[in-house]
């Protein structure tokens, strides 16, 4: 299966095997560099699943532990093996996805064998479960003296009661203590299959070489595992849990985080990113670098150049998030709330839609330039049920009409928490 966009110019190849495993490969001519990831749909925020009648609950963080079991090869050194073959290797854990990464400009073949055997095969002994422990506590130490962190996470506990979103993708101390080794194995037995998971590839490559490079190095275990589990994820009432948080700790300048809190909620994934872009015309609309608020309070002296407004959001949850370091996080608040009221009462520039809409066309134009932006993008995309090329479709058909009831619908503060690290 081929998808073209005639606009950007890109052709992006698919095929899907019987056990519903899915390749991906988008050639790019004359650039040097190839990027792969090998992925699975399991994140931080899947720890309740159900699977032949029987319900698991599995500590917060796993995903993330298991992604330190799978990366560190017992007895060898991932990156030194890729490092020998001339590339990087990498992997991360986010809310909805673990990704197994690499990028060359040379050795693509042997690359793309090591990355499959590695995730393929899970390695572990209780004696390197236990000793992952104290590592993974004190990465999460590391992101727990950082006000900046401290303040974000604050706003997530302020907006959700039950959603596991408020929870850190490593999980807690406690909860990584209590990880066992059974439970690492059936996680992976339960969610690094087939239909679950996913290979993309981009560079200057022949497409059908390198799907049949990957169809060769799949290892027959992992071809047979059975169909992933069912998610369970739990019912999020619109309420706030707290409507403002205060914490003290030893830095030059407070840092302030608003959340707004979002409502709605589409199983549709076109209508999914449709309102995800809307959200961030908006903020940028009202609270962007070029907006009447950004200059009016920059030149005050309130924000400096760390604000910034964004849209967050996946299949169960999304967010506004407003942020900044300022001496006066109390009157920023209150101008922050001045400033949609005002909105409300005196509508939106449909000047400003307009140029923001256009910026952000041009702007994803331009980053087709760049094949680790297409790799990361893609990766985002995908994992949030989203096909790569309908960003421009949507972005291009959004009408002002749509973002004013968008802007109506959203920013309504009554949903909304404020966190203060001091």
């Amino acid at each position: 299966m081929i998808f073209y966009h005639p606009l950007l110019n890109e052709s992006l190849y698919k095929e899907t095997l019987d056990n519903g495993f899915k390749i991906y490969v988008l050639p790019k001519k004359g650039y040097m560099k190839t990027h792969a990831f090998f992925s699975t749909e399991y994140g931080s925020l899947y720890n309740k699943f159900e699977k032949d009648g029987k319900s698991y609950e599995m500590p917060l963080g796993i995903a993330h532990f298991l992604e330190h079991k799978i990366f560190e090869d017992e007895g060898e050194n991932t990156f030194d093996k890729f490092a020998d073959l001339g590339a990087s290797v990498n992997a991360f854990t986010n809310h909805f996805a673990t990704c197994y990464t690499f990028s060359t400009v040379d050795n693509v073949e042997e690359c793309i064998s090591e990355l499959l055997s590695f995730v393929c095969e899970l390695k572990l002994s209780d004696e390197s479960v236990e000793k992952e422990k104290d590592v993974i506590v004190q990465e999460l130490k590391m992101y727990d003296d950082q006000p900046q962190w401290r303040a974000f996470m604050n706003m997530l506990k302020g907006l959700y009661h039950e959603h596991p979103i408020q929870f850190d993708i490593g999980g807690t101390e406690s909860s990584v203590r209590s990880v066992t080794k059974d439970q690492l194995e059936t996680c992976y037995n339960k969610f690094y299959t087939p239909d679950r998971m996913f290979f993309f590839l981009i560079g200057d490559v022949d497409v059908d070489q390198i799907v049949s490079i990957i169809k060769k190095n799949l290892c027959r275990n992992f071809l047979s595992r059975p169909s992933a589990p069912k998610i369970v994820l739990p019912d999020e009432p619109n309420h706030v849990v707290r409507d403002f948080h205060e914490e003290d700790f030893e830095m030059p300048m407070p840092i302030f985080y608003m959340g707004i809190k979002d409502r709605v909620f589409y199983s549709d994934t076109k209508a999914r990113l449709k309102k995800g872009l809307i959200s961030k015309v908006l903020s940028d609309m009202i609270f962007g670098k070029s907006s009447a608020f950004f200059e009016k309070h920059y030149e005050s002296g309130l924000i400096n150049q760390s604000f910034s407004c964004d849209f967050s959001y996946g299949r169960t949850f999304g967010y506004t998030a407003v942020s900044a370091e300022t001496r006066q996080p109390k009157l920023l608040k209150e101008k922050i709330s001045d400033e949609i009221d005002y909105m409300k009462a005196h509508g939106l520039s449909r000047d400003d839609f307009e140029r923001i809409r256009k910026k952000m066309i041009g702007r994803h134009l331009s980053s087709f330039n760049s094949t680790k932006y297409i790799a990361n993008t893609f990766v985002n995309y995908y994992m949030k049920g989203i096909e790569l090329f309908d960003y421009l479709e949507i972005l291009e058909n959004i009408t002002f009409d749509e973002v004013e009831d968008r802007f109506l619908e959203h920013f309504d503060l009554q949903y909304s928490t404020v966190s203060i690290v001091k």
